[in-house]
């Protein structure tokens, strides 16, 4: 039953349409094809809890990639995220005179904001990072922080993370301010807080930039 709903929870979220990295923002380029290079970035999640992958449609056998399925659809051709429109920095570091000051020879591959070549190869060496937050905040403070629209990295799961830290609670879960609005809520324990920001997607300071601001700075100076 928990796979059933999970393949449909799964597909909901990645082939409605929708921006998983913001929900209430639109897609760059419009509505993205199905993208199966998702299932390399998640499959070790799903190794984990001993899920199974859902199916994907799959792609051109060709030996097209996602490059040309995006060109072909009229999306951002340079952008490897459904949604989100990289263009900008993958055209100026894959620039020779950047890479040459960078000192990347020139049989590197060319950089990509999430590279298919890292995805397909990685492999997990921890299971959790309790053990390493755990001896971190015996040291020193931590922020953890989630925009509460993103669907990529949902902010529950987070919450869910530093709370099974089972840290010393030092205050209890609360709202925070931005130009006199409630900006997200924060909730702090013995060295971490866990905060979230309102209206936020997966890049923070990229789309709430002042709130993002006042976030560290609000860390920084010991109220959140």
């Amino acid at each position: 039953m928990c796979q059933i709903q999970l393949d449909k929870v799964y597909h909901l979220v990645n082939d409605a349409g929708l921006n998983r990295y913001s929900l209430y923002l639109d897609c760059a380029g419009g509505i993205p094809p199905h993208a199966d290079r998702f299932k390399a970035d998640l499959k070790n999640i799903f190794k984990f809890y001993k899920f199974e992958m859902p199916k994907f449609p799959t792609t051109k056998k060709n030996g097209t990639g996602m490059q040309d399925l995006l060109s072909t659809h009229g999306m951002v051709a340079t952008s490897h995220i459904p949604c989100i429109d990289v263009s900008a920095e993958t055209n100026y570091l894959n620039q020779a005179s950047v890479r040459k000051a960078l000192h990347i020879p020139e049989t590197v591959q060319d950089w990509q904001v999430c590279s298919d070549e890292v995805g397909n190869n990685y492999q997990s060496t921890y299971k959790s990072m309790h053990a390493q937050y755990r001896a971190l905040v015996t040291k020193y403070r931590g922020l953890v922080y989630n925009g509460d629209t993103d669907m990529a990295c949902n902010f529950l799961g987070d919450q869910w993370f530093v709370e099974s830290l089972q840290l010393k609670e030092t205050q209890a879960r609360k709202q925070w301010l931005c130009d006199n609005q409630i900006a997200g809520f924060y909730h702090r324990f013995q060295n971490l807080t866990y905060t979230t920001v309102k209206g936020a997607g997966h890049m923070v300071p990229q789309w709430k930039p002042r709130q993002a601001l006042q976030m560290l700075n609000n860390f920084l100076d010991g109220k959140m």
